[in-house]
């Protein structure tokens, strides 16, 4: 009998090689997904690293430190871009150095907390996170991330 493949050999033989083949397609997804996952790996090797933490300037061996309310952090990334972060009151408040305008993401271990954009000045701010967090800075010129933190 003929059909549109052909005789019923030529497409049991179309059938026979298609599901030969249907197990590689579970290699295939598996390969995909690996692929995806190196998806922001330029990100991950762009780190900016935490130069100064004023929780560090601490006195070492006193007994009760208080630490100051307030807590600084500056990272350093590339291209002489920097991260200024000051913790209090609840607050995260930040600045690119120099002023840039850039989206700013909050990640926390779960994924992304919360994301904004900065003013003409490169400021920018969020409500402090529980736990870990680090920040993804996306300017015209590149994307960063800083290492984690504990607050």
């Amino acid at each position: 009998m003929r059909n549109s493949w052909g005789t019923d050999d030529e497409l049991l033989a179309e059938l026979k090689e298609a599901l030969a083949t249907a197990g590689h397609l579970e290699q295939g997804i598996t390969a995909g997904y690996a692929a995806w996952s190196w998806r922001a790996v330029d990100e991950e090797l762009d780190i900016a690293l935490l130069r100064y933490d004023s929780y560090l300037d601490a006195p070492v061996g006193v007994r009760a430190v208080q630490l100051p309310e307030a807590r600084l952090l500056v990272f350093e990334g590339a291209d002489e871009v920097s991260l200024e972060v000051e913790v209090a009151s609840g607050q995260l408040i930040g600045q690119i150095i120099p002023p840039l305008t850039a989206k700013i993401v909050l990640l926390v271990q779960g994924g992304i907390e919360s994301e904004t954009s900065t003013d003409d000045l490169g400021c920018f701010n969020f409500h402090v996170p529980d736990g870990i967090f680090r920040l993804r800075c996306v300017t015209a010129q590149s994307t960063f991330m800083t290492e984690w933190v504990r607050l």
